[in-house]
């Protein structure tokens, strides 16, 4: 399969973030988990040694990309990175939508950063819309999502 990624952002002249289409091709081939595993890893890492929230954004956003269980555990890093990358780490915990996801969701309702409660909850809300898995739907229910 291949895929693009807009990737860039800049301000403009009158400090508003601009999105400045930049795209990169990239193909998807056998799923590797070692290796999904280490990328998944190592963009965690960038964000976290990010100097300011701005270099952070990129490589959260490319994260965020990836539709895998294996990116639960660094998206919910980024969760607490400090990083203002939250809307990053729960779009992908939304795309991904796992079991494991909802709890990191969850657990973001009340120990979030920032806007990730609020993030937090309205992804909760499309994935109880979307899924067709009751066990799934009683647990975001069980956390006050209707």
């Amino acid at each position: 399969m291949t895929a693009q990624l807009n990737t860039r952002t800049h301000l403009s002249e009158t400090g508003n973030v601009d999105p400045k289409p930049e795209y990169i091709p990239f193909e998807i081939k056998e799923r590797t988990p070692e290796r999904l595993t280490k990328i998944c890893s190592d963009l965690a890492e960038q964000v976290k040694l990010a100097p300011n929230a701005q270099v952070a954004q990129e490589p959260a956003l490319l994260l965020s990309y990836v539709e895998d269980p294996i990116a639960v555990p660094f998206l919910s890093q980024l969760l607490g990175a400090h990083k203002l990358v939250e809307g990053s780490a729960v779009s992908g915990l939304e795309r991904i939508g796992s079991e494991d996801a909802v709890k990191v969701l969850i657990s973001a309702l009340t120990s979030g950063y920032g806007d990730a409660p609020s993030l937090a909850r309205q992804a909760l809300g499309v994935i109880l819309k979307k899924t067709p898995d009751p066990s799934l739907q009683e647990i975001i229910r069980e956390a006050g999502v209707r």
